[in-house]
């Protein structure tokens, strides 16, 4: 899938890969990311090996955004790097560990059971009054056994990774429930049933995510959802547990509900991050973008100039998707270097990211920095549940609900409808984002209860090993040339095609050892035609032998798995075709959240009292303030962007950011301080104005209007503000519609005036 590019200064690099620093770049990672246009890069699933204890890492630097750099790769099997490379006579500490270790899986495993099953006889399905009884104390024991669990995996782990653990026991101890609850009731086992579907579907993901052919992954995902279907679909659910489902996502909806509008408004949003550049800067359709030339003077001149930056840089290549190349290294400090034409001196910043940028952090971290990705990982996990359980509650009813849509005067009927209707058409795609929002935000958590767990706190030393394609390689001391990268790019591409990746294209180069005869030098690329389009080729910079490679279809399952996942979730494989239809279906998602407030608040509503309770009234007045004041208040940074592009170029960056999140803040206090439904109407217009704005300060202050972009063939630029339009449009009619309702419908509703 390619996209224009702007020709902005040194810019706009990939920011969509917004994971931490690897694990290895942990105590040293830079103040700020390198951010900018999204980069399509692949990430790899964590299969962690080491070297031995003897040989010095040489880690190759991050790609741009301090994504994880491209994994090793390696097929073969390699021992624990808890019992790699040690020194004679540790081999007693090691046992204890792996005991403790052991002991501590066992103790929490046993708890959790224990608890588990004292609870359930203690509820009212367990038809044994005996075993009730003693299902009570046995909760007790059961409770105190896990504090205790808990405590000591505190005490040994700290915080954090013992209280993970922990969870991951319980998890484990639920799967193992449905059979006893079957066993008893077949209805009660739907519970837990939920609660082992969410790994089998990753399973399932990670088996169909090893094919090349989306084809073929597709159809296997199908598989696993049909047979999991059918199995729903033979046991009875009776009134109660249907009851107990719909509260389970009612709850776990609102909750992330909030959440979950934002990463899908600014979500959908985000699919246009390639050509936000392009739009936002003046002039830059028409840029031509810089050469390999240009590359190579910016590389040789940072070597020269930066001795840090020989033991690993990183840098683009020039091209549509980054006119400009820009290097990027670690100086002695541990702070991060930048560098473009123009600006060598090693720049403690990088250069201005602009709208992309700060669309994207709103939808993989709600522009909260540091704890946000966790937190969208932990929404993601609550999003999944809310998808599941309410497949269950619509599963009898399932083609009922796909093609009922009643409009007429019973507006929350309506409502209600349009609500199932789009999470059932969209509920695989729904899923698909649950599944791949949380393996993409919370890998680095797993990683950090992995690293004491199982590999004895040196994970540090054992992931760049496992992550990167280039092998790692201690510097000779014999100096060389630093090699040409008009050569090693024709190596690359030649490389490639040998494997079969004839549409192979270069995006990004890293670097270690450079001017020494061991320098190693890893091209990462994307290749159409396949789920995930990333791949990397290391190669000798001296004699440019092939060192390793990771390519469509000669990738290991981890490579496959977390390049398959990301391309899914941002939409990265396929043609413009896929990236309308995710833009609707975010647009869709966006709205199911929207609407399942409304629908909550519409089933507290008393309708026969005009003072409806304090709950419903709030829950109103925070679902437009946070909602809709969201779409006002990326409007508005739209147009600041424009702005300040004319009067404070350097500013932008801060100045849009500032932009958003005050008009944000303020439609929230607003909407604290309005009656809901004058709230909403006034917002809505101000969404529509301010959407409306978009291009028209487009076309002021850049000159680019909509039909001159179209006869001048800029189509992002075209696409770009008729989308503004076209959602200025709707802004509009809710806006009408709401103010219809406030005149027209229940008094007393906490919609009417």
């Amino acid at each position: 899938m390619s996209h224009a590019r702007p020709a902005q200064c040194a810019g706009h690099l990939g920011s969509r890969m917004w994971l931490p620093t690897i694990l290895n770049q942990w105590p040293t990672k830079p103040k700020r990311r390198l951010n900018g246009a999204r980069w399509r890069r692949e990430n790899a699933m964590i299969t962690m090996c080491a070297q031995p204890a003897s040989v010095p890492t040489c880690p190759l630097p991050p790609g741009p955004c301090n994504a994880p750099p491209a994994p090793t790769g390696a097929c073969r099997s390699r021992p624990c790097p808890a019992f790699t490379g040690r020194v004679p006579g540790s081999e007693p500490a090691m046992i204890t560990v792996g005991l403790s270790t052991l002991g501590f899986c066992s103790l929490g495993m046993l708890s959790a059971m224990f608890s588990a099953l004292a609870f359930y006889a203690a509820s009212p399905h367990c038809r044994w009054p005996r075993l009730r009884r003693a299902g009570r104390l046995g909760r007790q024991i059961g409770l105190v056994a896990a504090v205790a669990a808990l405590w000591l995996w505190m005490a040994e782990l700290g915080f954090a990774a013992g209280l993970v653990a922990m969870l991951c026991t319980w998890m484990l101890a639920a799967m193992l429930l449905p059979a006893l609850a079957a066993w008893h009731r077949p209805d009660k086992a739907l519970v837990p049933s939920l609660i082992a579907f969410v790994p089998l579907w990753m399973l399932a993901a990670l088996w169909a995510f090893s094919f090349r052919s989306p084809l073929r992954a597709w159809l296997t995902l199908a598989g696993c959802a049909a047979l999991g279907f059918a199995v729903l679909g033979l046991l009875r659910l009776t009134g109660a547990t249907l009851r107990t489902f719909t509260t389970l996502h009612t709850w776990v909806g609102l909750v992330a509900g909030f959440g979950l509008f934002v990463a899908f408004y600014a979500g959908a949003l985000t699919l246009f991050h390639h050509d936000l550049p392009l739009w936002q800067t003046p002039g830059a359709a028409t840029a031509l973008p810089a050469g390999l030339d240009d590359a190579q003077y910016l590389l040789d001149d940072v070597l020269a100039t930066h001795a840090e930056a020989r033991r690993h840089v990183g840098m683009t290549f020039p091209g549509a998707d980054h006119p400009q190349p820009l290097a990027y290294w670690q100086a002695e400090d541990g702070s991060w270097r930048y560098a473009w034409p123009g600006q060598t001196g090693g720049s403690p910043t990088p250069p201005q990211t602009g709208l992309a940028e700060l669309v994207n952090e709103l939808h993989y971290s709600l522009g909260l920095p540091v704890a946000g990705v966790y937190v969208m990982g932990i929404v993601s996990l609550l999003y999944g549940m809310a998808l599941l359980s309410g497949l269950v509650i619509h599963l009898p009813k399932l083609l009922g609900d796909l093609f009922a849509l009643r409009p007429g005067r019973n507006l929350k009927q309506q409502w209600q409808d349009a609500h199932n209707v789009i999470g059932v058409l969209s509920l695989p795609f729904h899923l698909m984002f649950a599944v791949t929002g949380a393996l993409l935000c919370l890998v680095f958590m797993q990683m950090a209860v992995l690293n004491p767990l199982i590999y004895d706190g040196k994970a540090l030393q054992a992931v760049p090993t496992a992550m990167d394609t280039a092998p790692l390689r201690e510097a000779s001391g014999i100096p060389a040339a630093p090699g040409s990268l008009r050569e090693l790019h024709a190596r690359a591409l030649e490389v490639a095609r040998a494997q079969g990746v004839a549409n192979f294209e270069p995006a990004y180069l890293k670097l270690a050892n450079g001017g020494d005869a061991n320098a190693t030098i890893e091209i990462t690329g994307e290749a159409s035609g396949t789920l995930g389009p990333l791949g990397a080729i290391a190669l000798d910079v001296e004699s440019g032998r092939v060192l390793a490679s990771q390519l469509p279809g000669q990738r290991d399952a981890n490579h496959a798995t977390l390049s398959a996942a990301y391309a899914l979730h941002f939409g990265e494989f396929g043609n413009g075709v896929v990236v309308w239809l995710y833009f609707l279906l975010g647009l869709g998602g966006a709205f199911l959240f929207y609407s399942g407030n409304l629908l909550w608040i519409e089933s507290r509503r008393k309708r026969r009292q005009p003072q409806q309770s304090r709950a419903a009234v709030n829950m109103a007045r925070a679902t437009v303030g946070v909602c809709i004041g969201l779409c006002v208040a990326i409007s508005v940074a739209f147009v600041a962007a424009l702005v300040l592009e004319r009067v404070a170029p350097a500013q932008v960056d801060h100045g849009i950011r500032w932009a958003c999140f005050v008009t944000w803040a303020a439609c929230a206090l607003w909407a604290a301080l309005r009656r809901p439904a004058q709230a909403a109407r006034e917002l809505l217009w101000a969404a529509a104005i301010s959407t409306a704005l978009v291009p028209v300060a487009h076309g002021a202050l850049n000159g680019d209007w909509l039909w001159l972009a179209a006869a001048r063939g800029h189509w992002p630029l075209f696409w770009i503000d008729a989308m503004a339009l076209a959602m200025a449009f709707g802004f509009a009619r809710l806006a009408y519609a709401s103010q219809r309702r406030a005149r027209n419908g229940d008094p007393n509703s906490v919609w009417a005036n």
